[in-house]
């Protein structure tokens, strides 16, 4: 979530049209100024109407990206899947790690999580088969590769955690994700992710405008506030 300030105010002119963009150009806001009072540059006698672009940037429109990421999109050309991994696997050590799950390039998002703390560990592996966080070291971790933002939690002492690992895309390389036995039963790990069924389709990204906020001042020099959404 990002929140930017209007432009000024007091720069306006009566009866003037003002498209402008906070924060990206695929984002306008179009603003009116009516006033009964001829060419006043202030503020309080200033009324001003604003209305967010669609996704497909015109004016007005209710164009809004679809759960897919497609402007305008029926939520269709992505595939939703949940599952658990509960596999015993016995074989120890992160060289001899199971996969849980391949994840395709244009995942646009993946959760996985333990159902319990063990000693055990969940890993992602790059597409040249290297682990991007070392399953040896117990610490949460923040990075970015491929496109995607990775989120690894750990929760717990003593080696003993609940893991939970977060990615969201989309992803432009494979990602395998790994279960890394190292000591006890495997407790489940719960997973549920969403990618692309045509990895060349083109996702649509924008900032759609939330409500405005109540003027800062009651009269003159005040300031508007809107909240402005990813999606």
């Amino acid at each position: 979530m990002e929140e930017r300030h209007a432009r000024e105010l007091s720069q306006l002119d009566f009866g003037e049209f003002v498209t402008f963009c906070p924060v990206l150009k695929e984002q306008h806001l179009l603003v009116t100024v009516m006033s009964n009072a001829r060419k006043q540059k202030d503020p309080a006698h200033l009324h001003i109407t604003m209305e967010a672009s669609g996704c497909n940037q015109v004016i007005g429109s209710n164009a809004r990206i679809d759960r897919c990421g497609i402007c305008s999109g029926n939520g269709n050309s992505c595939k939703h899947v949940k599952g658990e991994y509960i596999k015993q696997w016995k074989e120890l050590g992160k060289q001899n790690a199971d996969l849980i799950v391949e994840l395709p390039p244009g995942t646009m998002s993946a959760k996985f999580v333990e159902k319990a703390a063990t000693y055990n560990k969940i890993g992602i592996k790059s597409k040249d088969g290297d682990y991007l966080i070392d399953p040896d070291k117990a610490k949460s971790v923040k990075l970015s590769y491929a496109g995607a933002d990775i989120v690894y939690i750990y929760k717990g002492k003593n080696k003993r955690a609940e893991e939970i690992l977060e990615i969201t895309g989309p992803t432009t390389a494979k990602l395998n994700i790994m279960f890394v036995a190292v000591d006890g039963e495997n407790a489940g790990v719960g997973y549920e992710l969403q990618y692309q069924l045509n990895q060349n389709i083109k996702l649509n990204y924008r900032w759609i405008v939330g409500n405005w906020s109540t003027c800062s001042a009651t009269c003159a020099r005040g300031k508007l506030k809107a909240h402005l959404n990813k999606v």
